[in-house]
């Protein structure tokens, strides 16, 4: 019972602070940034500003296009993202869901490749990179194991108190 309590008083801990980190940050995912045009853009930032929006997650794909492949269209995001930066909005980039991470590593890497070198060849205009992986969703990857099985039951014991 004692480890039970001290489980739900750290669980409960690690989310009040997610929560004050995340009133904190206040971000925003967005997609389709390929179709604005470039007032649309300046909107859209100047929207994010007055809401307080301190940094966009920008999604670097338009499926099944991976934006930075595209020479002309690095140039225009490069220019995009360097405009909200100069408003005071770092832009995140974000690479979307897919297997590719797990089971075509050569094409992970390519696109790793081409978000380093668009880091280089234009500095300042990304922030961070975020890699959204998901494991979960490629079917068979993840077999439950003992440890899911425990992980599972000490979720339900919190659930109860």
């Amino acid at each position: 019972m004692r480890y039970a309590r001290l489980a739900t008083s750290s669980i409960a801990l690690i989310l009040s602070l997610a929560g004050f980190l995340a009133a904190n940050e206040r971000s925003v995912y967005f997609y389709g940034i390929q179709k604005l045009s470039d007032p649309e853009w300046a909107d859209q930032v100047s929207q994010w500003k007055s809401q307080g929006i301190r940094k966009p997650i920008v999604s670097l794909e338009a499926r099944p296009e991976f934006l930075l492949a595209d020479r002309s269209m690095e140039k225009r995001l490069a220019k995009l993202f360097a405009q909200a930066v100069g408003s005071g909005i770092p832009i995140e980039g974000m690479i979307l869901q897919d297997p590719a991470w797990i089971l075509r590593l050569k094409d992970a890497r390519e696109r790793t490749r081409m978000v380093l070198e668009f880091a280089v060849r234009y500095p300042g205009t990304l922030d961070s990179l975020q890699i959204d992986v998901e494991p979960h969703t490629v079917p068979g990857l993840l077999e439950q194991t003992e440890a899911w099985k425990q992980f599972a039951t000490l979720c339900g014991l919190c659930d109860r108190n």
